[in-house]
C-alpha cells in the first residue's frame, strides 16, 4: 500500500498546532470535557418501545459528550486529538483501534451482501470485472450499498461500539444492563447512529438476527424497566455465535488496556449481552487480548505484523484451556474441509471451497455467499488473513472488505486489529486513509469518535494507577481517599463473578 505523506507546509502547520495545544495543556480540555459527561440518560429513561416523536428525536441527537461541548465551544478538538496521539504511542494506537472499527464498517458497508470470494482481487487499477473498492480511484465497482448510505456513514457495527463506549464513559465501568438498554435505544430511537449530522435523519440500519432477538427480549420482558433492573446477559437456549459482539468490541480493550485479564473477562461478558453462544465470547477474549498487547507494545518495537500476530496467539493459547474451534482457527489448522477458510496463513483464503464443502446448511444455519463471514470464526479468519497479508491499517481494511460477504463487519473487526497495531497517525498520513477519514468527518464534525477513545484510554490508565495505589495502601493498612470513593462494581461488573476462562 503506497503511503503519501502530507505536503511540507501542511505538515508544518499541523505540528505548530500540536505544539500550541501541548503548551496550553490539552489534558485540561479533556478533563473539562469529562466533567461534563451526561451520566443520566439511561438511568432516567427505561426500556420503552412506545415513545413520542419528540423523545425519539432527542435520543437520535444525543451524545454523552454534548454538555461538555457546549461549555468548551472555543476548543480546537482536532488539535487536542493530535497532541494526545503525539505524546503517547499507546493513545495513538487506541485511536487507531477505535477509528478502525468505524472505518472498516463505513468502507465495507457498500460491499455488504455481495457474494464473498477468496480469489485474488486487484485492489488498485481500473479492472472493473470485480465487485470491489478501488483504492487508487477511491471508487466502488458494482457496489450493493443496500442501505443507501452516503460515503463515510456507518451501520450497526460502529453504532453499537459507540453505545458501548458511551455506556462505559457514563458508568465508569462496563455495565451490561446499561449497555443493553443503549443498544435498544440505538435501534429503536437512532441513538449513536450515523445520521445525527445528516439533514435527512434516518432510522438506524444494519440490525443482525442474533442481536435483533436480544433486543426483542428486552421489549418483551423488561419494558418500563431501568438499566439497573435489566440483566447484563441475554439469556437464551440457543448457541448463536455470530460476529456481532466482535464488530463493536474496541471500547472494551481500550478501557481496560492496563489489565489484560480484566479486558478479556469484560470482552467475554459484553458478548453475552447479545450472543448466548460461547464461541463468540471466546473470540472476543482473543481480540481483546490482541488489542491490549498491541496497545502496550514498546514505542521502538519493530516487529512486523505477522511475527507479532504469531507471538500473541502463542501467548494467548498458552494461557487458556482452549476452545477447540478457536484453537484450530488461531493455529490456522482447519478441523475439516468445511472450515477450509480458517487457514488464514495461506496466500489465498479458500472461501469458495468452504462454501462448496458446507453445502446448504452449516451449524444449523443456511449457507450463503452473501452473508459469508457472519459466523464469528469465519469473520475472525477473514480479518486475520488480511492482517498478516497487509502492510498498513488501510491495506488491511481494503483487503478485508474486498473479500465481500459480510464486509462491513469483517472490515470493522480487521480495522480494530490493524488500528491497534499501526496506530491513528499512520492512518491519517496514508493517502487513502485521509480520504476515508474525510468522509467520516462529515458525520462526526466535533471529533467525538476520537474523543471517546481518548477518554476511555485515560480511564484505563487512571484505573491502573488507582489499583496500584490501593494495593500499596492495603499493604500499609490504609485506604486512599480516591480509592475509597471509587464506585463499587455490581455483580455483573465484578470479574470474579464473570464467566471463567475457557
Amino acid at each position: 500500500m503506497k503511503v503519501t505523506l502530507p505536503a511540507a507546509s501542511e505538515k508544518k502547520e499541523e505540528e505548530k498546532k500540536t505544539e500550541e495545544m501541548t503548551e496550553t495543556n490539552f489534558a485540561a480540555s479533556l478533563q473539562q470535557l469529562r466533567s461534563g459527561i451526561d451520566r443520566r440518560l439511561v438511568r432516567v429513561h427505561p426500556v420503552n418501545y412506545h415513545m413520542g416523536r419528540t423523545m425519539r428525536r432527542q435520543f437520535s441527537n444525543w451524545s454523552v459528550l454534548l454538555p461538555g461541548f457546549k461549555e468548551l465551544q472555543a476548543v480546537d478538538w482536532q488539535s487536542v486529538v493530535q497532541a494526545a496521539a503525539s505524546e503517547d504511542v499507546s493513545v495513538d494506537r487506541a485511536l487507531g483501534c477505535f477509528l478502525g472499527m468505524v472505518a472498516g464498517d463505513s468502507v465495507g458497508a457498500p460491499l455488504e451482501f455481495t457474494p464473498a470470494t477468496g480469489k485474488p482481487v486487484k485492489q488498485r487499477g481500473r479492472d472493473e470485472s470485480y465487485v470491489k473498492f478501488d483504492a487508487d480511484a477511491f471508487h466502488y465497482h458494482k457496489e450493493e450499498n443496500a442501505f443507501g448510505l452516503e460515503r463515510g456513514q456507518w451501520t450497526d457495527d460502529a453504532s453499537m461500539g459507540l453505545c458501548l463506549a458511551e455506556s462505559m464513559l457514563a458508568r465508569g465501568v462496563y455495565h451490561g444492563g446499561d449497555a443493553r438498554v443503549r443498544f435498544h435505544m440505538w435501534w429503536f430511537f437512532g441513538y449513536c447512529n450515523a445520521f445525527r449530522h445528516d439533514s435527512h435523519q434516518r432510522s438506524s440500519v444494519g440490525l443482525g438476527g442474533n442481536i435483533g432477538q436480544s433486543l426483542q427480549d428486552l421489549v418483551l420482558r423488561y419494558t418500563n424497566r431501568f438499566a439497573e433492573h435489566v440483566p447484563g446477559r441475554y439469556e437464551a437456549t440457543g448457541e448463536d455465535a455470530g460476529n456481532g459482539s466482535l464488530m463493536r468490541l474496541a471500547p472494551v480493550p481500550i478501557r481496560y488496556h492496563a489489565d489484560v485479564e480484566l479486558a478479556m473477562n469484560t470482552a467475554e461478558e459484553s458478548s453475552y449481552a447479545t450472543h448466548p453462544g460461547p464461541g463468540a465470547a471466546h473470540c472476543c477474549r482473543f481480540v481483546a487480548f490482541f488489542i491490549c498487547k498491541a496497545l502496550e507494545r514498546p514505542q521502538d518495537d519493530t516487529t512486523d505484523i505477522a511475527t507479532f500476530t504469531d507471538s500473541v496467539i502463542k501467548e494467548f493459547l498458552a494461557g487458556c484451556d482452549g476452545n477447540r474451534s478457536l484453537g484450530s482457527l488461531l493455529q490456522s489448522k482447519p478441523p475439516s474441509r468445511k472450515e477450509a477458510c480458517w487457514n488464514w496463513k495461506a496466500d489465498r483464503l479458500l472461501i469458495e471451497e468452504t462454501l462448496a464443502n458446507r453445502g446448504s446448511f452449516y451449524n444449523g444455519y443456511p449457507v450463503s455467499a452473501e452473508y459469508f463471514g457472519s459466523y464469528c470464526m469465519d469473520g475472525l479468519a477473514m480479518a486475520l488473513w488480511a492482517l498478516v497479508h497487509s502492510e498498513s491499517m488501510t491495506d488491511c481494511i481494503l483487503k478485508t472488505v474486498n473479500l465481500r460477504g459480510d464486509a462491513d463487519t469483517t472490515g470493522s473487526i480487521a480495522g480494530q486489529l490493524a488500528g491497534a497495531f499501526y496506530g491513528y497517525s499512520s492512518f491519517c498520513q496514508d493517502s487513502c486513509g485521509k480520504k476515508i477519514l474525510k468522509d467520516i468527518r462529515q458525520w462526526d464534525p466535533l471529533y467525538e469518535l476520537e474523543l471517546r477513545a481518548l477518554l476511555l484510554h485515560q480511564d484505563g490508565a487512571n484505573g491502573a494507577k488507582e489499583a496500584a495505589r490501593s494495593l500499596s495502601a492495603n499493604a500499609k493498612g490504609t485506604t486512599p481517599q480516591s480509592a475509597a470513593m471509587a464506585p463499587k462494581p455490581s455483580c455483573a461488573e465484578d470479574p470474579s463473578n464473570m464467566r471463567g476462562k475457557y
